[in-house]
């Protein structure tokens, strides 16, 4: 199998000759490990770099980030004399630390809404890094395109505390704003269907550590039938659907596994999402994505450790028949040691040679 064909074949619950790999990391630790495998300094932003590294480590994975806030800069609309930015969707930002901090929404009031102008989600500036690595990568991995869910990128715009506020007192104003950003994210996501992405990953936040953000009744409201949109563009056009929230989103598992997703990322033990339960209930429904700690183990533990880990993660969904790409719950941090990340590969490739 190449890396599409066991990609995909994960994804359906089908057979696959080992378990596809799917790793993430930070800028720091990509041009680490770029050092340790060929001796050059490199970047992720650069696709000689990419398809170098991601070969080493038997990567199977390579996904595709649109340029739009709130996963991205976007294309800032106007620099403030302040050292701040609007950007396109009208949002007040600032960098701080190498973070970007949101400010000021962009809608404060219905009113707000009669002159309000979204960004334009084919803007060429938004793909150029996207339509390079389709170009030079296409034939090298299972490329999956990543677009921003409704409840992110509503609250991007209206303010976090503002659009929880919505739900009980405004609920207009929240799904005319759910619906403005739905609409973009659709344009963009056929843009990436059209342009032959093997697979969607939808990106929503929806947990906290402990529990849901907001009750899944108010989540089944006001998210869900906008997720449902997301998730029906690229259905009917035949391609696979991955879900992904960090946090713990037990409350909505049964309402994402309905509405016909065929992966759930990260599925973070972290935060109270018990592979062992979910394994029993679901594994003949979902293929589980991602699985491997990166707030408590990888960083911390021997490399003995996260053999001993994976292991038990493979066993474990295996053992009720389950699919699985595995690889880290987030980008892998620069506190992680290589050798741990060294060891997450080769044990997968040793121990995950088997079919469901």
């Amino acid at each position: 199998m190449d890396a599409k064909e066991r990609v995909l074949a994960a994804l359906f619950l089908e057979d696959v000759d080992r378990i596809p790999l799917y790793l993430r990391f930070t800028s720091e630790v990509f041009s680490e490990l770029l050092s340790e495998y060929y001796g050059k300094l490199g970047s992720k932003e650069n696709v000689n770099d990419v398809i170098l590294l991601y070969h080493a480590l038997n990567q199977d994975v390579l996904t595709l980030w649109p340029n739009i806030p709130p996963y991205e800069d976007g294309i800032i609309i106007k620099h403030l004399e302040d050292g701040t930015f609007i950007d396109e969707w009208g949002v007040r930002r600032m960098r701080r630390g190498g973070l970007i901090w949101n400010l000021e929404p962009a809608i404060n009031s219905v009113e707000d809404l009669d002159e309000y102008t979204p960004p334009d989600p084919l803007n060429e500036r938004r793909f150029d890094n996207v339509i390079k690595f389709i170009q030079m990568a296409k034939n090298n991995f299972a490329l999956i395109g990543v677009i921003p869910g409704p409840f992110e990128a509503a609250w991007h715009v209206r303010g976090f505390k503002n659009l929880l506020v919505d739900f009980r007192r405004n609920p207009i104003l929240a799904n005319k704003i759910l619906s403005i950003v739905t609409n973009v994210f659709i344009e963009i996501e056929k843009f990436l269907i059209d342009n032959d992405v093997d697979a969607i990953m939808i990106g929503d936040d929806v947990g906290y550590q402990t529990s849901l953000i907001l009750p899944p009744e108010t989540w089944a409201e006001f998210i869900k039938p906008y997720l449902k949109r997301l998730i029906d563009e690229s259905k009917k056009r035949g391609l696979p659907v991955i879900y992904h929230s960090d946090g713990n989103i037990n409350l909505i598992f049964d309402e994402l596994i309905n509405m016909n997703i065929d992966g759930i990322h990260p599925i973070q033990e972290s935060a109270g999402m018990n592979i062992n339960y979910l394994s029993e209930k679901y594994a003949d429904k979902i293929c589980f994505v991602g699985m491997i700690d990166i707030q408590k183990h990888l960083p911390f533990a021997t490399t003995l450790e996260v053999c001993k880990n994976i292991k038990r993660i493979i066993t474990t969904v295996r053992s009720y028949g389950g699919s699985l790409i595995i690889g880290p719950t987030h980008d892998i941090q620069p506190d992680t040691p290589i050798e741990n990340i060294k060891a997450l590969v080769n044990i997968v490739l040793k121990y995950g040679k088997m079919t469901i």
